[in-house]
């Protein structure tokens, strides 16, 4: 059986990334060969006025060439780790156009993990939501909106786009409320593909950094929102001596192209080695409950997103209610409540596989 996944892949995103990767291995260990084709969204937008304006702009503001070397830099770190771990498509897909003989090539597609359904992001939605293809072949794993709510003008379409899929399983607990409104029917909330993969999977991956001196002790700083750092609790971390003797590795910060730059498997080493994660990331946060770290999850509420759905859910899926900004140590009670939410969460999740990919044992 050919499998193909439809996911984002353009960004130079560490959880993006991984998530691919992950459910590209699941379904290979399922028996079938597994794609991923290549959803070239941000290479039709980038020649759009507006945003050439603004990356002139942001160059200038970055002092231009430091700024250019740094986005290369990483999308050629990422374009590495595309080639040594992930398989494509020769069929791609753009804003504008999708091939015509993609159905045909396919047994099933699957649609997800990651925001591919987030309804302000800038997508060719009758790609992610696989209406190229007959609906028996449509299948969302893990898929996520990323916010708790449809907007109004966009309802009716995505009423239309879910009502068309064959199965649909999501990411959040919030993504499975919008498919019942829209739709009336039940779906299933199953974890991100991160997390079907063992800690000593991932750690086969891992790659300790260059720049990386002997064996110095780090905090790992992985913030996206723009005021995160600016939270009260997050600076009192940042200021206190619980960490004095650690260096602060900040992996967002552009004026740091060394760290900036880095690929999806120097961030698993990172987290693997860190004496403390501070985060408002998702997949940070899942992988550092995965490696057992101590961490500091920063509650972050951008501009027509919402993290809280997708950190609450992560709390329920692995039985782990942990608090927004405080550092947590989890504890072996913890570490084996955790185990056993994984061990069942997997169980029902590979089982949803099986059945959407007519396995039978």
């Amino acid at each position: 059986m050919n499998v193909c996944i439809v996911t984002i892949t353009e960004l130079e995103n560490f959880g993006n990334k991984l998530q691919n990767f992950a459910l590209q291995e699941e379904l290979k260990e399922l028996g079938v060969q597994v794609d991923t084709a290549p959803n070239l969204i941000n290479y039709e937008y980038r020649r759009k006025k507006s945003f050439v304006i603004k990356q002139i702009i942001a160059g200038v503001l970055h002092k231009n060439l430091r700024w250019r070397i740094a986005v290369l830099k990483k999308k050629h770190e990422f374009s590495k780790f595309d080639s040594r771990y992930l398989t494509f498509s020769q069929f791609a897909s753009t804003l504008s156009h999708i091939p015509s003989d993609l159905d045909e090539y396919y047994d099933l597609f699957i649609a997800g993990s990651d925001q591919i359904w987030n309804p302000y992001f800038t997508f060719n939605f009758d790609f992610n939501f696989l209406t190229f293809a007959k609906q028996d072949k449509r299948i969302a794993y893990a898929a996520s909106f990323g916010v708790e709510k449809i907007p109004d003008k966009m309802r009716s379409a995505f009423r239309t786009y879910l009502n068309g899929l064959k199965c649909i399983s999501v990411r959040e607990y919030a993504g499975q409320n919008i498919v019942k409104e829209l739709t009336g029917n039940q779906c299933k909330v199953l974890l991100d593909p991160t997390l079907l993969r063992t800690s000593e999977q991932w750690l086969q991956m891992e790659r300790k950094p260059r720049w990386i001196k002997g064996n110095e002790r780090f905090v790992l700083l992985y913030c996206l929102g723009d005021d995160t750092l600016k939270s009260e609790p997050l600076k009192r971390i940042l200021l206190s001596q619980q960490y004095s003797d650690c260096k602060m590795v900040d992996i967002n910060d552009m004026n740091d192209w060394r760290k900036y730059t880095i690929a999806p498997d120097h961030f698993i080493w990172l987290i693997h080695h860190a004496q403390l994660i501070i985060t408002d990331s998702f997949h940070a946060t899942a992988f550092s409950i995965l490696f057992e770290k101590s961490f500091f999850y920063a509650q972050r509420k951008d501009e027509n997103t919402s993290m809280s759905s997708r950190v609450s859910s992560l709390k329920s899926l692995l039985d782990f209610p942990f608090p927004d900004n405080e550092i947590i140590h989890p504890t072996q009670q913890d570490i084996a409540r955790v185990q056993m939410a994984l061990k069942r969460r997997k169980k029902e999740a590979i089982q949803y596989l099986k059945d959407a990919l007519e396995i039978h044992e």
